[in-house]
């Protein structure tokens, strides 16, 4: 909690309103609003908590009670928790190494880049070539080579809004099934400005047992399963629809010494809990252990240049590119796959990225 809870919850008390007012430095009449607003003006942090539990300044203050040669460095948060008896506050540790930045996508999931892979040359020189390229509109746009017709091409392209379908029903469900009492108990969890915390602690552990009782019961975690079991069905539906265009299928391993290069467009997404971050581990997870050869590829100009005449697209519409040269329409993300596969042809052909 805040030195504003604590000096709500303790205002009642009269001896605690006499000794607030005084450090205040407000008359006897003051209202509760006026004596916090003159108490919290005061510089001193932790002012409240030396008053109420008597704590020596130096817990009070910024590493005064490290010792003068300890490396160590604390700052005090505003937080802490009571029970009238026993004080816990928190300090932060600021000689501590900085927590790492946002990591790429590659990164969050482990996965190798193509050009660190020396021995797809020799193993893997006419292998089947999946390319998938994450997306906006489409949580996966793909294309599929087949190196017995290596002229033609299998492409596939799964929209985002497809594969959020089961949760989109599932709230649909939520709100038309949840009882008006329990929408009552949730918006009774939020504290108004106009109430002390005194009033809002009171009825909120009354409502939040309420809706606890309710998300615990049989009937909504039942719901909840079958959601989740829906969600992985679609993300089986879509591994099913990208193995069958290398004439495989979900559950059984190469065989007859079939070489399959699964190759993931290594974008830089807002989130490492992303969608897109969840579909790579899922096909990971799922494919690798068949015989799946997963290696990621960078994304720069794959969606920018044809695959066919390595040229600057143009883009008339969102998600649809125009090529003028070949006269050809083409999806942003199912381009951007084709450009893949071109680019993991020329490494394992030439030992080089391809110009597109």
């Amino acid at each position: 909690m805040s030195e504003e809870c604590l000096f709500d919850l303790l205002f009642d008390i009269p001896s605690f309103q006499k000794t607030v007012r005084e450090v205040a430095g407000v008359d006897a009449k003051a209202t509760r609003a006026a004596t916090r607003a003159a108490f919290m003006k005061n510089p001193s942090k932790g002012r409240l908590l030396d008053e109420v539990f008597l704590l020596p300044p130096e817990m009070l203050a910024k590493s005064r009670y490290v010792l003068d040669d300890s490396p160590r460095r604390y700052v005090r948060t505003s937080s802490f928790k009571t029970n009238g008896r026993v004080l816990c506050l928190l300090w932060i540790d600021t000689t501590s190494k900085p927590s790492p930045p946002d990591r790429k996508v590659e990164d969050a999931i482990n996965l190798p880049n193509i050009f660190s892979n020396k021995s797809l040359q020799s193993t893997h020189k006419d292998a089947w070539i999946i390319a998938l390229d994450p997306g906006a509109t489409c949580i996966v746009g793909a294309v599929a080579y087949d190196p017995n017709h290596p002229d033609q091409r299998r492409n596939l392209a799964v929209t985002t809004k497809s594969l959020a379908e089961p949760e989109r029903r599932y709230r649909d469900w939520l709100e038309a099934n949840t009882p008006e009492a329990i929408c009552t108990a949730e918006r009774e969890c939020t504290k108004s400005d106009q109430e002390t915390w005194a009033v809002f602690l009171e009825r909120f552990v009354i409502s939040y047992d309420i809706a606890r009782t309710y998300y615990s019961s049989t009937k909504y975690k039942r719901k909840r399963w079958d959601a989740d079991k829906a969600k992985r069905g679609e993300l089986d539906r879509v591994l099913e629809g990208i193995v069958k265009m290398v004439d495989e299928s979900m559950g059984h391993k190469l065989s007859g010494g079939k070489k399959v290069i699964v190759a993931i467009g290594m974008g830089d997404f807002s989130s490492a809990k992303s969608r897109h971050v969840m579909f790579t581990r899922y096909l990971i997870r799922k494919l690798r252990p068949l015989g799946y050869t997963i290696v990621g590829v960078n994304e720069y100009y794959k969606s920018k240049k044809c695959p066919c005449c390595t040229e600057f697209v143009e883009m008339p519409a969102m998600r649809r590119l125009y090529c003028r040269r070949c006269n050809k329409w083409y999806h942003r993300d199912v381009m951007a796959a084709d450009n893949m596969v071109n680019i993991v042809r020329g490494y394992l052909e030439h030992d080089e990225r391809a110009d597109n």
